[in-house]
C-alpha cells in the first residue's frame, strides 16, 4: 500500500513514521525544511552542540503529561522554561513590575479567577453571558489589570479577547492560561524532528498544487510530473486548501468552508544576538503591546521577542528598522546590550506555505475541525493541530496526537 504524507510538520512526521512500520510511505514538502511551526536556530561555528538554541517557531512543550514526552531522548533533552509570569517581570504603562509583592498590577491569571466566578454567579442567575470586556468592567478590575489582562490572552491565543462570549473563556481548555509546566529542549526542538524523520522517505521542496481522485487511488500534482498513491494524508493548514494554495479537486463545499474557518493567528517571532552570553534566565512580558513575550535563557546570547494575534503587526513594523527594534527592546530590559548584527526573523504569517502562528479559537471553530478531519472517499486523510481544535489549546502534543489519529484511521480504511 503507497501513501503520501503531505507536509513534513509534526503532525506529518508523525503519522508518516507509525504508518512506514507496515506501507510504503512517502513525505512531500513543499519547503526546504523540515518542521513546519517548529524551527530552532542550530548551533553556529564555535558553540557547543549542548548550548541551548534559539526557537524561532515554537517554543516549549506544555504539560508534564505531554505524550511527546513518551520519547526518552526528548524527555532527558528538557528543562523548566523561564516564561511563568509569577518568575519574570511584566511592562505595562512603560514601568517594570515585578509580579510579586505590592506592584499596583495583578497577575492575568488571578484576574481568571475573578472571571470565572463572575461566569458562575451569571449562570446561576439563569442570565445571558457578557462578553469578556465587559465582566472585567463589571468586576471593576482597573485599567492597568484589563489590559495586562487582554493582552497576555491576546499572545495565548493569538486572537482579540475582549469581545470573546465570557462563557466560551471560562469553559474552554483553549484560554485556560499556562499549563502545569512548560519545558524547553535544550537542543532544540527541531533536533528531534529531524531524529523522528530519520529512515522516512522524506522529499524536501515538493510542493503539492493538487490533488485528484482516480479510478483506484490519488494523483498527486506537482510542480514537475505527478505521485500515484493508494491514499494521502494531508497536514499542511488548512487555509491553504481554502485558499487554492492545494488543490484538492472535487472536495465538498462544505470542507472547503470549515477549512476557512480554521483561521490561523498572526505571529512573528525576533532574536537579537546578545554582546556576552546571559548569567541567567529572564522573561518580561510586554504589556503595552507589540514585543509580546521576551526572553533571555541562561547561557544564551539571543534575547527573543515572540508576538502574536492583533499586536503581532507591531513587532513585524519594528523588525523592518534594526535600530528601532533595539531601541524596543532595551527599553524594557535597559540591562541588555544587543550587537549590531542583524535580527533573525521569522515571520509565521509571511510565505506562500504559511498561514499563520496556529489556529485561532472561535465559536465555530470545533464544529469546523469535526468536519475538516473526516477522512474523504476512503483515500484522502486529514492531519494537523487545526483537525484536533476542539476547545483545547494548539500546542504541540495536538499536532501529534492528529498524526497518531490519522494513521489510525488510514489503517482501518485498508482492513475494510
Amino acid at each position: 500500500m503507497k501513501i503520501v504524507v503531505v507536509g513534513a510538520g509534526l503532525a506529518g512526521l508523525t503519522c508518516a513514521g507509525s504508518l512506514a512500520v507496515d506501507h510504503e510511505v512517502s513525505v512531500l514538502e513543499a519547503t526546504n525544511r523540515i518542521g513546519g511551526r517548529v524551527r530552532s536556530l542550530r548551533p553556529q561555528e564555535g558553540q557547543s552542540t549542548t548550548d541551548p538554541v534559539v526557537e524561532l517557531g515554537a517554543q516549549v512543550i506544555h504539560g508534564s503529561d505531554n505524550p511527546l514526552l513518551h520519547d526518552a531522548m526528548l524527555a532527558s533533552d528538557c528543562s523548566p522554561a523561564a516564561t511563568s509570569l509569577e518568575r519574570g517581570v511584566i511592562v505595562v504603562d512603560g514601568a517594570a513590575r515585578p509580579l510579586t509583592g505590592d506592584t499596583q498590577v495583578s497577575s492575568p491569571l488571578r484576574t481568571l479567577t475573578i472571571l470565572r466566578h463572575i461566569h458562575k454567579q451569571l449562570s446561576g442567575m439563569g442570565m445571558g453571558s457578557v462578553s469578556v470586556q465587559q465582566a472585567l468592567r463589571m468586576a471593576r478590575v482597573s485599567r492597568l489589570d484589563q489590559q495586562v489582562f487582554i493582552e497576555w490572552f491576546q499572545q495565548n491565543t493569538a486572537t482579540a479577547v475582549a469581545h470573546t462570549s465570557l462563557g466560551s473563556f471560562c469553559t474552554e481548555d483553549w484560554y485556560a492560561g499556562s499549563s502545569d509546566q512548560q519545558l524547553r529542549a535544550g537542543t532544540g526542538l527541531e533536533t528531534h524532528l529531524h531524529r523522528w524523520a530519520a529512515g522516512l522517505d522524506v522529499r524536501l521542496s515538493h510542493a503539492v498544487h493538487e490533488i485528484r481522485l482516480t479510478n483506484d487511488g490519488v494523483q498527486l500534482v506537482l510542480e514537475h510530473g505527478v505521485v500515484d498513491a493508494d491514499k494521502v494524508v494531508i497536514t499542511i493548514p488548512p487555509p491553504l486548501v481554502a485558499n487554492g494554495t492545494l488543490r484538492v479537486t472535487g472536495l465538498p463545499s462544505s470542507r472547503i468552508t470549515a477549512a476557512g474557518r480554521l483561521e490561523a493567528g498572526d505571529g512573528v517571532v525576533v532574536a537579537l544576538r546578545l554582546e556576552q552570553r546571559a548569567t541567567g534566565e529572564r522573561f518580561t512580558f510586554d504589556g503595552d503591546g507589540g514585543l509580546g513575550h521576551v526572553t533571555v535563557l541562561g547561557n544564551q546570547q539571543y534575547v527573543v521577542a515572540v508576538s502574536k494575534g492583533p499586536q503581532a503587526s507591531k513587532l513585524r513594523a519594528l523588525a523592518s528598522s534594526p535600530t528601532a527594534l533595539t531601541r524596543a527592546v532595551t527599553a524594557l530590559d535597559p540591562t541588555l546590550k544587543i550587537t549590531d548584527d542583524p535580527p533573525l526573523i521569522e515571520d509565521w504569517s509571511s510565505g506562500p506555505w504559511r498561514a499563520g502562528a496556529f489556529t485561532k479559537p472561535g465559536p465555530e471553530v470545533a464544529a469546523a475541525a469535526a468536519t475538516w478531519r473526516q477522512p474523504w472517499e476512503e483515500r484522502v486523510f486529514f492531519a494537523g493541530e487545526a483537525s484536533q481544535a476542539q476547545g483545547r489549546a494548539p500546542f504541540l502534543d495536538q499536532a501529534h496526537a492528529s498524526g497518531v489519529r490519522a494513521a489510525s484511521e488510514v489503517r482501518q480504511h485498508i482492513r475494510n
